[in-house]
């Protein structure tokens, strides 16, 4: 086959699967169902918090720490849900709670102690904020005179304690079970203003037809390099489809060496391919 110039495409510019994947996710995402972190020093585990809150849907986590410094999350632990999660730190319960009260959530506290209910028999289908403690501490007495019920999930074994993530998932899952049941999973519930921002942040491209359509704007690895493709016969001749199966692409420098291979780019193919 010949070399032919084509337009780049790096692994940056968001393929069709990605944008239905983002999509499917934005679709999906609760705002009115926040996690709230009190006192939590194990990275190990508000990293694992992170990657539950994101699997379920949980858009905000919010953590109380005099010393957010101390706490670094483990991207090998959360699988990055750090950047689909969006975290706010706050110096006390109180600077947090009450913002959070005032944005019309409820605040269910995590507590042992009298007055706790089975987390089962909570309404999680409103606009709440579920608090959860240290493992070795619970939660403060600040947080819980700012609570608004305190919850509970039940054990009979001899230690009355469980992880902090295990905790958070098994919560989180009695919340989605019953916004699954009442179909707030099958319509978007995110702020459009919000929703588009957060599908730009995450793709790079603004949302909708026109900001999609942008991604045939070329793009070249490198300032200067020209693009040469040895394009497969069967590659589409439609400027709109990228050709498959991935085509092997050469990065021609300018100062006239050899081309050396790329195989991370995809080339689009802007005219039809030679005979």
């Amino acid at each position: 086959m010949k070399g032919r110039r084509g337009v780049c495409y790096d692994d940056a510019v968001p393929t069709d699967r990605r944008i239905q994947r983002v999509t499917s996710v934005l679709d999906r995402r609760q705002p009115d169902l926040r996690v709230v972190l009190e006192g939590v020093a194990i990275a190990h585990n508000a990293s694992a918090v992170l990657r539950t809150c994101d699997a379920a849907g949980v858009p905000d986590v919010d953590i109380i720490s005099p010393n957010p410094d101390v706490l670094v999350f483990n991207k090998a632990i959360s699988t990055r849900a750090d950047k689909w999660v969006r975290i706010r730190v706050h110096a006390s319960a109180s600077d947090c709670l009450a913002g959070i009260r005032a944005e019309g959530f409820l605040i269910a506290a995590t507590h042992l102690g009298e007055g706790a209910v089975p987390y089962r028999e909570v309404d999680y289908t409103r606009p709440i904020a579920i608090v959860f403690g240290s493992e070795s501490e619970g939660i403060s007495a600040e947080a819980l005179a700012l609570s608004d019920l305190r919850i509970r999930i039940p054990m009979v074994g001899m230690v009355q304690s469980l992880n902090l993530s295990v905790s958070v998932g098994i919560v989180l899952y009695e919340a989605f079970h019953q916004r699954q049941a009442k179909g707030l999973f099958g319509r978007k519930r995110l702020p459009p203003g919000r929703y588009d921002a957060l599908f730009k942040d995450w793709l790079g491209i603004d949302p909708g037809p026109e900001g999609i359509q942008k991604r045939t704007v070329n793009s070249v690895p490198r300032p200067g390099s020209e693009v040469m493709a040895i394009a497969p016969s069967s590659c589409s001749t439609r400027p709109t489809t990228i050709c498959r199966p991935r085509v092997s692409v050469f990065l021609k420098s300018r100062s006239g060496g050899n081309p050396r291979p790329s195989s991370r780019t995809t080339i689009r193919c802007p005219v039809p391919p030679p005979a």
